[in-house]
């Protein structure tokens, strides 16, 4: 499987580190679009540490890859700036089906560096924070767990993947909306089919489960609905039904379909 690996963030200002020079440009392209958009994102992604599944378009010939990036939407840079961000991002052609296994693998490889304090240490109020300036400061330990993340998404990626077709919706980095999975049911066909839809899914444990958001969605919708009707007006402050109606559907779909495609695990050696 054609695929890329890399670093990036902003420690002091926009750092990455890009092992291979042939590919540079496009991952280039993908870490300038997190750190110009690193505010809204964090505010659309609602999560500390979660897996961002997006379809990238590559060049121009209309071929169609998957990013699958790990990221740490709530870090202190070294010059003590907040709202600073971490992040390993995967490259590749393809879906694959069971994104579970990428989040675990790529969790382990943030939690095997986080436990260097190489990278990113702690606060004495608990905070993260970058102890570096630079990633290339770091260029050795970095090159190790880009090999390791490389070897470890190709043994779980063989002969699982989905093709990406040309027709589907490329991720929207203006405005970063993506459907919210939480970790147990983001192998679901749901998953796949949110990601063609919008183009972007968003994958965390810190979410709440399909239930619970169908729940909430339904109960504002109700709400709406009876302010609209009392109100005479054909949209009110609080919001657009139709709007919220929109996100309800994938999360219905997923239970009403409570089975998920099934689950590999992969360790980083």
């Amino acid at each position: 499987m054609e695929r890329y690996s890399f670093i990036h963030g902003s420690s002091v200002g926009q750092s990455f580190f890009i092992p291979n020079d042939d590919v540079k440009t496009v991952c280039e392209d993908i870490a300038q679009k997190y750190f110009a958009g690193r505010n809204y994102r964090q505010n659309k992604s609602e999560a500390k540490h979660a897996l961002f599944v997006e379809i990238y378009k590559k060049n121009d010939n209309g071929e169609n890859f998957c990013a699958y990036t790990f990221i740490n939407n709530d870090c202190i840079g070294a010059n003590d700036r907040e709202g600073q961000y971490f992040a390993i991002t995967i490259l590749c052609k393809g879906f694959y089906t069971y994104p579970e296994t990428v989040y675990n693998m790529l969790n382990q490889a943030y939690n095997g560096l986080y436990s260097t304090k190489k990278i990113i240490g702690k606060t004495e109020d608990g905070k993260d924070k970058y102890v570096i300036q630079q990633f290339i400061e770091q260029k050795d330990l970095l090159s190790n767990v880009l090999k390791q993340v490389d070897n470890a998404f190709d043994n779980i990626t063989n002969n699982c993947v989905k093709v990406i077709k040309k027709s589907n919706t490329i991720a929207d980095y203006n405005s970063w909306e993506g459907n919210k999975m939480c970790l147990n049911v983001c192998n679901s066909e749901e998953s796949y089919f949110s990601l063609c839809q919008i183009g972007r899914i968003y994958i965390s444990n810190e979410y709440p489960s399909p239930s619970v958001i169908v729940n909430s969605l339904e109960n504002k919708i109700k709400k709406l609905e009876k302010d609209i009707q009392e109100s005479g007006l054909l949209i009110i402050t609080g919001g657009n039904p139709h709007m919220l109606l929109k996100q309800l559907s994938p999360y219905k779909n997923i239970l009403s379909n409570s089975y998920k495609l099934g689950l590999q695990s992969a360790t980083l050696s």
